[in-house]
C-alpha cells in the first residue's frame, strides 16, 4: 500500500514538472516545443495547445505515411494457369507469348480500434484517432469503436466529419463510467463475425472495471481469432494491477501490450504498426 502511495505521488510530480516545462518552453523555436509536446503525458496538454498538437499529429502521420509509402512489396501473382497459357499460345503455333496466373484471393487486412472514452482516457483516445485517420492513406480499412458503460461502432462519425469534430461527437455520446465486460459483449454482438487472421485489434484504455466482470473469455476468443491485439494502456506499467485495474488479466489475451501516453510512444507504436500490416 505504501509502494502504491509513492507510485501515486511520484505520477503526480511528474505531472507538475511537465506542466511546467511546457508553460516555460512557450515562445522557444518551433522544434523545441514541438520536442516538449511529443514528450509530455497528453492529459498534461492544456487545451491552448491543442492546435500545435494537431498540427505535430499531421507532420507525424505524413512523415510515417512518407516513409511506409515507398515500401511496396512485390506483387503476389500466385500459380501459373499452365492450360490457359497454352490455350492462348495454341494461334502462335503453340509458341507461348503471354503467360496468366491465377489469381490469389486474400481478405484485406483491416484494424478495429477500440477506445475507452471515460473521462480518464478520452483525451488519449482523441489523439490515437486522430493520428489514425490521418493515416488513412497507407493503413488498411480502419473501424472505430468506442466504449465506457457500453459501446457502438462510431467509424460513420470519421466518414461524415472532420476528425476533430468526429471525436468530440464519439465523447459526448459514449462518455461515462467504465465497463469492461459489458463493453466487450457489446464490441463481440457487433465485430466478433468480422475478426479473421488478418485483422489488428487495436484497444486503448487503462482496464479499469470497477471491479465488475472484465468477462476475459471475450478477450480470448477476440484474441484466438485475430492477426494481432494490441494493447495500448495510458498508465504507467507500475500501476498495472492496483487497485480496480483488470490489465494483468487482459495481457493472456493480447499479441502485444505497452505503456502509451505521449505523443513519442503513439508515432513509435504506429510505425510498428504500419510494418506488420503490410
Amino acid at each position: 500500500l505504501l509502494q502504491q502511495y509513492r507510485d501515486v505521488l511520484r505520477e503526480q510530480v511528474r505531472d507538475y514538472v511537465e506542466r511546467e516545462y511546457l508553460l516555460h518552453a512557450e515562445g522557444r523555436n518551433q522544434q523545441f516545443m514541438e520536442d516538449i509536446l511529443a514528450k509530455t503525458r497528453l492529459n498534461n496538454i492544456e487545451h491552448v495547445y491543442l492546435h500545435r498538437v494537431q498540427e505535430l499529429i499531421r507532420k507525424m502521420a505524413k512523415k510515417l505515411a512518407s516513409r511506409h509509402s515507398r515500401r511496396r512489396r512485390p506483387v503476389k501473382r500466385g500459380q501459373l494457369n499452365m492450360p490457359k497459357t497454352i490455350r492462348r499460345g495454341i494461334p502462335n503455333d503453340g509458341v507461348m507469348f503471354n503467360t496468366y496466373w491465377r489469381r490469389v484471393h486474400k481478405d484485406k487486412p483491416q484494424i478495429l480500434a477500440v477506445c475507452d472514452v471515460s473521462g480518464s482516457v478520452a483525451q488519449y483516445a482523441k489523439f490515437l484517432l486522430m493520428f489514425l485517420y490521418s493515416l488513412q492513406d497507407v493503413l488498411p480499412k480502419v473501424r472505430s469503436f468506442a466504449f465506457s458503460s457500453h459501446l457502438g461502432e462510431v467509424s460513420d462519425y470519421f466518414d461524415e466529419y472532420p476528425v476533430e469534430k468526429a471525436i468530440e461527437m464519439v465523447n459526448w455520446k459514449y462518455g461515462g463510467a467504465t465497463d469492461y465486460g459489458n463493453s466487450l459483449l457489446d464490441f463481440a454482438n457487433l465485430a466478433m463475425d468480422d475478426i479473421n487472421s488478418n485483422t489488428t485489434v487495436i484497444i486503448l484504455g487503462d482496464a479499469r472495471n470497477n471491479h465488475g466482470d472484465p468477462r476475459l473469455d471475450l478477450m480470448q476468443s477476440i484474441y484466438q481469432r485475430s492477426r494481432q491485439v494490441i494493447w495500448l494502456n495510458p498508465e504507467s506499467r507500475k500501476a498495472w494491477g492496483s487497485g480496480d485495474s483488470e490489465m494483468p488479466r487482459y495481457l493472456s489475451a493480447c499479441h502485444f501490450s505497452a505503456e502509451c501516453n505521449n505523443l513519442k510512444q503513439l508515432e513509435r507504436i504506429v510505425d510498428q504498426l504500419l510494418k506488420s500490416t503490410r
